[in-house]
C-alpha cells in the first residue's frame, strides 16, 4: 500500500451483526476505512467505485436479502484480484465454505465465535 488506508468492506443484512464485524475489522485493522453494506446490490455499487488495482478486505455475509455473498466475492475477485474475501456465516457445511473458497474466499468466521477467538491478519 502506498499511503491509502486499507479499505475494509462489512457485507451484512442484520445491523446489530453489521456494527459487530466492523468492529472487529477496526480493532484488528486500526487505520482501516471501513465502509459497510447491508445487500449484495450495495456491495456490487460499492465494488463498482473501487479501482480493478486495489486490494480491499471484505467481510461478506453468505445470505443477504437480494441474492449470496458468494456471488459478491466472486464479483470482486474479478475486478480486484489483489482483494481478500472473508466469508462471514453461521453455517459451517462443507458446500457453503468450499463453494465461496472456489470464487476466490481467503477463509471464513462463524459468526457464533467469541469476538476474542476471531483472530485478522494479513
Amino acid at each position: 500500500m502506498t499511503g491509502e488506508a486499507q479499505k475494509v468492506l462489512v457485507v451484512e443484512d442484520i445491523r446489530s451483526t453489521r456494527h459487530w464485524l466492523a468492529e472487529v475489522a477496526g480493532n484488528a485493522f486500526s487505520n482501516a476505512e471501513i465502509d459497510t453494506a447491508d445487500s449484495l446490490a450495495s456491495a456490487m455499487a460499492w465494488l463498482s467505485a473501487q479501482g480493478p488495482g486495489s486490494s480491499p478486505i471484505c467481510l461478506v455475509d453468505l445470505g443477504l436479502p437480494d441474492g449470496s455473498g458468494i456471488d459478491f466475492i466472486g464479483a470482486l475477485m474479478q475486478r480486484c484480484p489483489a482483494a481478500r474475501a472473508v466469508l462471514t456465516t453461521l453455517f459451517d457445511d462443507d458446500a457453503n465454505l468450499l463453494n465461496a473458497m472456489a470464487v476466490g474466499a481467503a477463509g471464513y468466521i462463524l459468526k457464533d465465535q467469541e469476538p476474542e477467538l476471531i483472530g485478522v491478519g494479513y
